[in-house]
Order: structure tokens, then sequence, then C-alpha cells
């Protein structure tokens, strides 16, 4: 939810790809939603940091081989 509010909602209600100066303006003008979507933001990497981990958790009593891969595939991705 918070990827989607920080990525696709905020930029729609923000930004104009076409006119600098008005995204300027729409910011200033909605300083609150404008930071609501850094911290959305912030909380939604933490959470993808994190996943891995708690999959590797889940995952590791049923085959540890393929949680630990899991885990290594995850870290090149991202």
């Amino acid at each position: 939810m918070t990827g989607l509010f920080s990525l696709a909602y905020v930029p729609s209600k923000l930004i104009d790809w076409n006119d600098p100066a008005k995204t300027l303006h729409d910011i200033a003008a909605s300083e609150l939603l404008f930071r609501l979507s850094i911290i959305s933001s912030m909380i939604c990497y933490t959470a993808f940091l994190v996943l891995p981990l708690v999959l590797y958790q889940l995952l590791r009593p049923i085959n540890e081989m393929y949680a630990k891969l899991m885990v290594e595939c995850a870290h090149i991705i991202s």
C-alpha cells in the first residue's frame, strides 16, 4: 500500500511532466502530501529489505538450502 501511495498516487497529484513551475507550485501547496510520500517510500523500502529475512525464517524449517538461495537472489536483485 505504501508503494502505491508514494509511487502512483502522489506523483499523479503533484507532478506535471510538461510544466516544472506547476510541479514546484503543487509541491509547495501540498507540502504535507509530499512529506507523507517520502515517509511512505522509506517504510516501503525498509519492508523490502526486511522481507527476505522474514521469509528465510519462515522457510528454513522446510528447506534450508532453498531458503538461503532465496535470500541470496533477493540480495542480488536489490
